[in-house]
């Protein structure tokens, strides 16, 4: 069993280095956005590799304007904490299980947020961290109206 198990991650692993790109087969162009990985590339499996050609190729494809704004967002998420990066990763990870309809919906409505004047954008930040400050304080007295509850609950059962 053994023996056999050992036979089938040296294919897996065969598998990937054999479909794996060479560094030499990249375009000029890929090998300069890719640059920084030239020394660890024949290391890479497979998948990371067409990870990063596609990625290099949307570079490229892009203009200055959005390559300028490109960098801006990376430079903006950099600058975030580990904490922050990590609720907004786990965010975007539970937008990309929304159905379509769904995440078309919250693009939209961001647009139109967008849209608006930077007063109105403010008023209703402001008045969504009200409804959830609210929300929290609901909860909290539904919390303890709980605890009470079986309290005395537990009181009437002696």
């Amino acid at each position: 069993m053994n023996k056999l198990l050992f036979i089938l991650f040296v294919n897996c692993c065969y598998m990937s280095i054999a479909h794996a790109a060479k560094w030499q087969t990249l375009t000029a162009e890929q090998q300069t956005v890719l640059s920084q990985f030239s020394a660890q590339w024949s290391t890479l499996d497979s998948v990371k590799q067409e990870k990063l050609q596609r990625g290099a190729n949307r570079w490229l494809a892009m203009d200055d304007e959005k390559r300028n704004n490109v960098l801006s967002k990376f430079n903006a998420w950099q600058k975030l904490s580990k904490d922050k990066q990590k609720k907004l990763t786990k965010e975007f990870e539970s937008f990309k299980k929304m159905p379509t309809v769904q995440q078309q919906k919250l693009r939209s409505t961001q647009q139109k947020f967008k849209k608006l004047s930077i007063e109105k954008q403010q008023q209703l930040k402001a008045k969504f961290r009200q409804q959830q400050q609210r929300k929290k304080m609901i909860n909290k007295n539904r919390t303890k109206l709980q605890k009470k509850t079986r309290a005395i609950t537990k009181q009437r059962h002696r």
